[in-house]
């Protein structure tokens, strides 16, 4: 049973293959991937977890052992998206996607054994490399700009492209999902700061997207992606957020209930504005592993 109020979702197994991983109940059980429970309920699971981080710092510290880095850092951002939470005016669930781009296997592991369970890539390539290495259960997030010669390998690892950016790309997924069987979950990413060196679908484009995206068979849509400019000012991200908000909430009228489910913004600079104004999902990556070596 999952608790979205928790910033750490249960694993589930992706070296099963494509078809069997949680992509499988999908084609016989329509409801979406990330379910609602009780606000109550997810509020004492997620006290629960903050507690028993606390209480694990507490007694390395008190035994003279030496926290990791890795777990230092995770347990300030669980503290920080739980503070967000309890601000924004909607006490939504967040999940904690761990962007681990440049960062090696070993530090995906220790995060995953401290309850890491989703964990983002930006690029194709390198999720391969991790993902054939990669023991441990783990979902698997896409969220870098994805090219069609790319798409039947994301689509055979992938548990969820956030970064489905044009309709080609979208159509293209599908393809590549029929061929194996697989219900391909996406998030729609939109351009809503319209910046040049975004990717991104227009706003202007929305209900478009919306009517071709149902055609796709192979396609679900649990929501919406997008980045804010990075500003050095970070509350001035807000209105892009808000607006990703108001779109998410236009989205869920155009789908099955419940399948909108997702609203992925915030990075390490901004998530907490991000949560603020309504992200059910955030992708953190130097707050937790700390600076990237580029290779």
């Amino acid at each position: 049973m999952r608790c979205p109020k928790v910033a750490f979702q249960p694993p589930v197994t992706s070296h099963q293959s494509p078809v069997t991983s949680h992509t499988e109940s999908l084609t016989t059980n329509p409801p979406p991937t990330f379910p609602f429970f009780p606000m109550d309920f997810c509020a004492i699971i997620t006290m629960s977890i903050t507690i028993s981080i606390r209480r694990a710092m507490l007694k390395l510290h008190k035994e003279g052992g030496a926290m990791s880095e890795i777990k230092e850092r995770l347990a300030h951002v669980m503290e920080r998206i739980e503070t967000a939470r309890e601000k924004s005016p909607y006490h939504q669930a967040v999940t904690l996607v761990a962007v681990t781009k440049f960062h090696p296997i070993e530090d995906m592991e220790e995060a995953i054994s401290l309850g890491v369970t989703h964990v983002g890539e930006n690029r194709v390539q390198e999720m391969e490399e991790k993902y054939k290495e990669l023991s441990l259960p783990v979902t698997w997030h896409l969220q870098g700009h994805l090219q069609k010669n790319k798409v039947k390998k994301a689509v055979a690892m992938a548990d969820l492209i956030q970064s489905a950016d044009s309709l080609s790309i979208l159509k293209e997924i599908d393809k590549r999902a029929a061929e194996i069987d697989k219900l391909q979950d996406v998030l729609l990413e939109f351009n809503i700061s319209g910046e040049e060196s975004k990717t991104g679908l227009s706003p202007d484009d929305m209900n478009r997207v919306m009517d071709e995206v149902k055609t796709l068979l192979h396609v679900r849509v649990l929501g919406l992606m997008c980045m804010a400019p990075n500003y050095e000012d970070v509350e001035m991200t807000r209105p892009v957020f808000h607006k990703a908000h108001e779109m998410w909430e236009d989205m869920k009228k155009q789908f099955p209930e419940g399948q909108i489910s997702i609203l992925s913004m915030g990075m390490t600079h901004d998530f907490e504005q991000a949560i603020e104004e309504g992200a059910t999902m955030v992708r953190i990556g130097t707050a937790i592993f700390g600076s990237r070596v580029y290779h």
